[in-house]
């Protein structure tokens, strides 16, 4: 796993663990499936227009678009999507791994755990 930026690192360890988890995960898979690992590219840093999410410490971005083309190819990035959202489920209307853009940005993961999830113990997990 890499952090595009230094401070990412300290962000991502202070984020709960379930959060950590499926970083791991896909970091590993990523390197099976693309032989790429995963960039984290935000992890609690505010944006305008976002939902805090992030400022929460409950999502991670990671890279799949840059700005000469996909990082990892599109169709493995929806996946690795389906994966997690198949190992992590959530109880409420949300996934836990999205694949979008946001204001305009590149296409990137955006995983993301509900707040109940801080008591790992409450996390769902599908074998």
């Amino acid at each position: 796993m890499i952090f595009k930026d230094p401070r990412f690192k300290a962000q991502f360890e202070g984020c709960p663990k379930a959060l950590q988890n499926i970083a791991t995960y896909l970091d590993a898979r990523m390197l099976i499936e693309c032989g790429r690992p995963l960039v984290i590219t935000r992890v609690t840093d505010p944006v305008a227009g976002e939902s805090g999410v992030h400022p929460d410490g409950r999502a991670f971005d990671g890279r799949i678009e840059t700005g000469d083309g996909f990082y990892i190819p599109l169709g493995k990035a929806y996946a690795l999507r389906d994966e997690i959202n198949a190992r992590w489920v959530r109880d409420d209307e949300f996934q836990c791994c999205l694949i979008h853009s946001f204001n305009g940005g590149m296409i990137h993961f955006h995983c993301q755990i509900p707040s109940e999830w801080f008591d790992y113990s409450k996390v769902k997990m599908q074998a």
